[in-house]
């Protein structure tokens, strides 16, 4: 069993309850968008979040948005 909010393994990405949805939100607009509009998401939404464990893929930002 792995303790995380949210778990990259790869092929899935997944997350259980409320507040894993929203580190799951921001992990997807940190993969699909870059990290500093997730830092800047977080800062709006006054959360912080909780970082994917564990990180088996490395993935890139597919689109500047």
């Amino acid at each position: 069993m792995i303790d995380a909010r949210v778990v990259d393994d790869g092929n899935l990405v997944t997350a259980g309850g409320v507040t894993s949805g929203i580190d799951l939100a921001l992990w997807m607009i940190t993969h699909e968008c870059g990290a500093s509009l997730a830092t800047r998401v977080e800062s709006v939404m006054e959360y912080e979040q909780h970082r994917a464990t564990p990180s088996h893929a490395s993935h890139a930002p597919v689109s500047s948005c």
